[in-house]
Order: structure tokens, then sequence, then C-alpha cells
């Protein structure tokens, strides 16, 4: 009995000097968001996580619950191509989740209209943070444009796209940096929003370079016109000013 005890107390203390060992570890790594932003690779990454939330999403295109919280897919997956169908006249609805948007009714307790909201507005604020931190990192001046070019090709287009189903809506320029800071926000005019789609589109088509991070679905220039071309078209259709339908025939 003597012998199991003092191998029990024997074991427990190397147990207890194991721990203490691996809890006082200096950690190797802790990346964070004030010092993961230091790197040309670092940039890259930021501009791809918006490729994430506009295409695969937080949650894969096979799971989720369809709920604002975790929305099949990116922001362009089904909900949205099915809204602009029901929005238009290529299709009706025979699911009573879909008949807002055929009756172009989009109030915030829909579950499809928050799934949308959701999705924009985090690629947006995503985003936002490329176009926020990229700037301060020391690389070539032309990669970082570049880098930032893609960020806003992206902004400018999620504005515009959200434009055509809410019209007014909140303008976010800068990243979201806590929850109590978008409690209130009032909604922007639409050609405001427009207008800022506008500006980051020509960023992008003044800084996208053909021999960088060129190919595989990513932003370039070209994209960018047809994308401006589309801007001013949401715009004069507002608008009616034969300045807007030039700029797009431009």
């Amino acid at each position: 009995m003597k012998n199991r005890f003092i191998h029990t107390i024997f074991g427990l203390s190397l147990g207890l000097a194991s721990c203490s060992g691996f809890l006082d570890e200096v950690p190797l790594s802790n990346v964070t968001d004030k010092n993961y932003y230091t790197t040309e690779s670092d940039a890259e990454g930021a501009v791809n996580a918006i490729y994430e939330t506009v295409g695969i999403g937080s949650v894969s295109q096979w799971q989720g619950t369809g709920n604002a919280n975790t929305p099949y897919g990116g922001v362009f997956y089904n909900d949205y191509w099915l809204s602009q169908d029901l929005f238009s006249d290529n299709a009706l609805h025979d699911n009573w989740l879909y008949a807002n948007f055929d009756n172009f009714s989009l109030p915030e307790t829909d579950g499809k209209v928050k799934t949308l909201w959701y999705a924009f507005y985090r690629a947006i604020n995503t985003a936002n943070i490329a176009i926020d931190r990229i700037p301060a990192i020391d690389m070539d001046p032309d990669k970082r444009d570049h880098l930032v070019g893609e960020a806003r090709f992206w902004r400018g287009l999620l504005y515009a796209e959200a434009v055509k189903i809410w019209g007014d809506m909140p303008l976010r320029l800068k990243p979201s940096e806590s929850v109590d800071e978008l409690f209130g926000v009032e909604r922007t005019d639409q050609l405001t929003v427009l207008g800022t789609a506008i500006g980051d589109l020509q960023f992008a088509i003044d800084n996208l370079m053909d021999n960088y991070r060129s190919g595989y679905g990513r932003a370039d220039v070209l994209m960018a016109n047809a994308v401006m071309a589309k801007v001013y078209l949401i715009k004069a259709a507002r608008t009616h000013d034969t300045d807007d339908y030039q700029a797009a025939a431009d």
C-alpha cells in the first residue's frame, strides 16, 4: 500500500510538472487583426478572403441552416440568383419562402432577405478590411495598389448589386470594429452609394495589372470596365440622365 501511494504521488508530481512546463510556454504565434497585415502574403490573404465571401461563403455550399447566420454559400449563390429571376419576369415562385421576392416585398423579418443582407455586408466588410489595412504594408507599391484595386472592385460591385435590391442603404467604408457601432446606422441615398461604387471601380481600372494574380476568376481591368458600364446603367435607370447612359456606352 505504501509503495502504491508513493508511486501515485510521484506520478501526480510528474504530471503537474509537465503541465506547468506546458502552460508556461511562450506562444510561438499569436495572430490578431493588429499584427497580421504586415507582408505581401498577408495582403493577398486579405483579398482572397473576399472571394471566399462572395463564392463559397462561411460554411461551404452544402452546409448551414439557411438562416441569417449561416447562409448557403456566399453572396452569389442560390438565394441571390433566385431573387434576380423572381424580381424579373423570368420565374414564378412555387415555394412560400420566396413569395416576398416575387411580390417585391422585402421585410426585415423575411429569412431569405436576412440571408442576402448578411451575406452582402459580410463581403463588404471583408473588402473594407483589405482596403483599410493593405496600404500600410511595406511591399511593392504597384502590387499593393493592385490588391487594393481588387478589393475596391468587389466593394463597388457589391454595393451596386445591393442598390438594385434595396435602393437606399447604409454605406459602410471602414471595417466594423464592434457591434455597438452598427446600431442606428442611417441609410444613404442610393445615388451616393452608386457614386461610391463608380469611384471604387475607377480605382480598380486604374490600378489592376495584367501580370499579377491574373486568371482564375480574379478581378481584372476588363471585368472592372464591364461592371462600371452596368453600374452606370443602374444609375441611369434612376436618374434618366443622358450623361449616365453615355457613360455606360463609353
